[in-house]
């Protein structure tokens, strides 16, 4: 009986002093720029190819949250994911806005989805709706800031196809802004006996 009783004590004795520890490193974690990811998947954990594209940053990195004040807008989701980046670099600089107020930043970046993040580098900016918002398009959305090449994108012309340019509702002159706004380049490509793709289009819009 009295080992039964003293086997019980030590596991007892084990676990509450696992839990002291435990509380311990998260009260040191929170006293330091240091963060403990003691999570069984690694969810507070970014990849090592997003902690080099966040330290490769060498000018500031503006990102803004466009939510609208609703349950399930995604926002604590995402300004998680941000603060994991923030986390290996000071150039990164976050600020949450209204959707519905802030006209401002919704017409400077062509902002057409509600809960959109804009992350603005050096002139260049990149949206990410609320479907893209994981580490992998996080981390593509900075490489593409960090690249010196804007992919282009040539667009089919001369075949009765819709225009880049025409601002009517049948038109994708919204399309063509949107690219424009996230770093791609935009021009018309004629059709009319084209026999290959040119060298220099990167993605080809028919």
């Amino acid at each position: 009986m009295n080992r039964r009783l003293s086997s019980g004590s030590s596991s007892l004795l084990a676990a509450a002093l696992a839990l002291v520890v435990l509380i311990a490193l998260n009260v040191v974690a929170s006293r330091t720029t240091l963060s403990w990811d003691l999570t069984h998947s690694g969810l507070n954990t970014l990849a090592p190819q997003s902690v080099l594209a966040a330290k490769h940053l060498d000018a500031d990195l503006l990102v803004i949250g466009l939510f609208r004040s609703a349950a399930g807008n995604g926002q604590p989701e995402a300004e998680a994911l941000v603060g994991l980046y923030q986390e290996q670099s000071p150039r990164i600089v976050y600020r949450s806005e209204s959707f519905d107020t802030d006209v401002a930043d919704v017409r400077k970046y062509s902002v057409q989805e509600p809960d959109t993040l804009v992350l603005d580098y050096r002139g260049k900016t990149q949206l990410l709706t609320p479907a893209l918002q994981t580490e992998q398009d996080f981390t593509s959305a900075l490489l593409k800031l960090e690249s010196d090449h804007s992919p282009v994108v040539c667009w089919a012309a001369g075949v009765g196809g819709r225009s880049r340019s025409d601002t009517s509702q049948a038109g994708y002159s919204s399309v063509a802004d949107i690219l424009t706004r996230n770093n791609f380049e935009t021009r018309d490509l004629l059709m009319a006996g084209l026999t290959a793709i040119p060298a220099d289009c990167d993605e080809v819009v028919l």
